[in-house]
């Protein structure tokens, strides 16, 4: 009993101790903690005692035993990263991904760094000697290396999308196809490299969704909406459907059958029922705080024109849309492609500084109304583009335009509360508004114009000429001010560059003999021409 009382005295706090370490050109200190290393007392005593009659003896003399050392792999490789990292590069990890149902694999690449393997050993040999340990700094292969990779693709990616596989469910069947399959199975790597591939849950969910709906009773998240200026909220109610985990997990196995010849008999998996919750349910949206409306803006337009359909179409698309607090908003990836196929018609639209007639021309006009509901609200403005000319129907330097799916109006709720979205419109106007909980006072601050830029006037002989008188170009810088309980904390500056729009004739030069074969219209603001005014919100149609 004293022996081992006094092993116990000689080792303890030996944990907390630095433990010097060499791995490549940079030394450092860790302690044993730090990368999970411990001396397992129990065994290295019971291992000293049927080598030694004096344990503690047994313990420090290597000719009679060695200790038993611990290390949690997981610790070590967090303990020692910060260090390491700049001596080492990345392993490339190997995956195999899908272009539409074709699988292609992506073999890995070793990186430079340390193995866990290795390090434990030289660690279990040199913490309890005096001195300086030294960690090899070796290749890392991927676990799953080409011919890994290739069985993989053999043996799953390729099956997996030779063909439909068929659900079978309590209510009735329907089929998985190729493309649903391709986009829910994942092949990816795990630290080491190792590919492990699985159906993701999420994935197919999202894939199979319509199917999903037309069985059970789904589930239906709470939502809330304005209606007649007051919020109203619809509540969330569980329901019965296809248990998507379960039918993850049984898909895998599946897919490795060819959907040819005999193997295709195989290509069927039952599907279970179970309860479904709500996405979202009425207590976590009461908790959301969507409780007043925080910023409203809207614009005008003039009646009878094509490019109204698409400002109406695109503000019905956002309306009661809800971003959730750090989720990022853009209108661009909300809506998608904005064309005839989604119902857009023709109108103007700015392209290489003229006026052309494109599908989707005219939502600039929402766009500017969002951002300016954007900019009252004090939200995060992650990106907008003014237009390229001065448009006297919008406030200077605070107005946006958008082009799918190059130019975007983009925002992100860098508030603790959801923001809902809401739209609205008359026969001449469009508002956007957000509902959420007030956090600031917003106040616009104009400076004066500078560098003036007269407008010029050319001649276009070409097809499809739209006519301008042109508006002059200006420099103007806009603040966000931004106040609470009375008092400006702080200000964002926001500087627009304008160019003078030319005053476009339609037809030759007159040196060339040749009269204009139109006369010029208003100044369009690019994918939209429309006016604007802060007015209050017009009442929805």
């Amino acid at each position: 009993m004293a022996a081992v009382a006094a092993l116990r005295a000689g080792i303890r706090g030996k944990e907390s101790q630095a433990v010097k370490l060499r791995f490549g050109g940079k030394e450092f200190s860790v302690t044993a903690s730090d990368i999970g290393m411990r001396l397992d007392l129990d065994a290295t005593i019971k291992k000293a005692t049927h080598r030694s009659a004096n344990p503690f003896s047994g313990l420090l003399s290597t000719s009679d035993v060695d200790p038993v050392i611990v290390i949690d792999q997981q610790k070590l490789r967090a303990g020692t990263q910060a260090e390491i990292v700049d001596e080492s590069t990345d392993m490339v990890r190997p995956t195999i991904v899908f272009d539409g149902t074709t699988p292609k694999p992506q073999y890995g690449t070793p990186g430079e760094g340390l193995r866990l393997d290795t390090a434990t050993a030289a660690l279990r040999k040199g913490w309890l000697r005096a001195g300086t340990i030294k960690l090899l700094k070796e290749k890392i292969y991927p676990k799953t290396d080409h011919a890994g990779l290739d069985e993989l693709m053999r043996a799953l990616a390729q099956p997996a999308v030779s063909g439909p596989v068929k659900v079978q469910t309590e209510q009735s069947a329907f089929d998985i196809k190729p493309d649903q399959i391709a986009a829910s199975l994942k092949f990816d790597s795990d630290a080491e490299g190792a590919v492990e591939p699985k159906v993701d849950p999420g994935k197919l969910a999202a894939a199979l969704d319509e199917q999903l709906h037309k069985i059970g009773s789904p589930a239906r998240e709470a939502t809330i909406k304005v209606v007649n200026g007051k919020l109203q909220t619809t509540p969330s109610k569980a329901g019965v459907g296809v248990d998507i985990d379960k039918l993850a997990v049984e898909l895998l196995p599946v897919l490795r059958s060819s959907a040819a010849g005999e193997s295709a008999w195989s290509r069927v998996v039952k599907a279970g029922m179970g309860p479904q919750q709500p996405k979202l349910s009425t207590e976590q949206l009461g908790k959301l705080g969507v409780t007043e409306q925080i910023s409203s803006f809207t614009t005008n337009f003039s009646g009878g024109e094509e490019r109204n359909k698409n400002i109406l179409l695109v503000a019905d698309k956002v309306d009661n849309a809800m971003v959730m607090p750090g989720e990022t908003f853009a209108l661009n990836k909300f809506t998608g492609e904005r064309g005839p196929a989604q119902g857009y018609v023709l109108a103007p639209v700015i392209l290489n500084g003229k006026l052309k007639n494109e599908y989707g021309g005219g939502i600039s006009q929402f766009a500017t109304t969002l951002y300016n509901a954007i900019f009252f609200s004090g939200l995060k403005d992650i990106f907008h583009q003014p237009h390229s000319y001065y448009i006297s129907r919008y406030p200077a330097g605070r107005e946006a335009t958008v082009y799918y799916p190059s130019l975007d109006v983009i925002f992100k709720n860098d508030s603790t509360y959801g923001v809902l979205i809401d739209t609205s419109y008359t026969s001449n106007s469009v508002t956007v508004s957000f509902w959420s909980t007030k956090r600031y006072d917003i106040g616009s601050v104009s400076g004066s114009p500078t560098n003036p830029r007269p407008v010029q006037t050319q001649y276009l002989d070409e097809e499809g000429c739209i006519p301008t008188k042109g508006a002059p170009g200006f420099d103007i810088t806009v603040e966000r001010a931004f106040k609470q309980n009375g008092r400006e904390i702080k200000r964002e500056s926001s500087f627009t560059s304008y160019k003078a729009e030319p005053n476009f004739i339609c037809g030759k030069a007159p040196q060339q003999n040749s009269s204009p074969s139109s006369s010029p219209s208003e100044p369009s603001d690019g994918p939209d021409m429309k006016k604007e005014s802060s007015l209050l919100p017009g009442r929805r149609r």
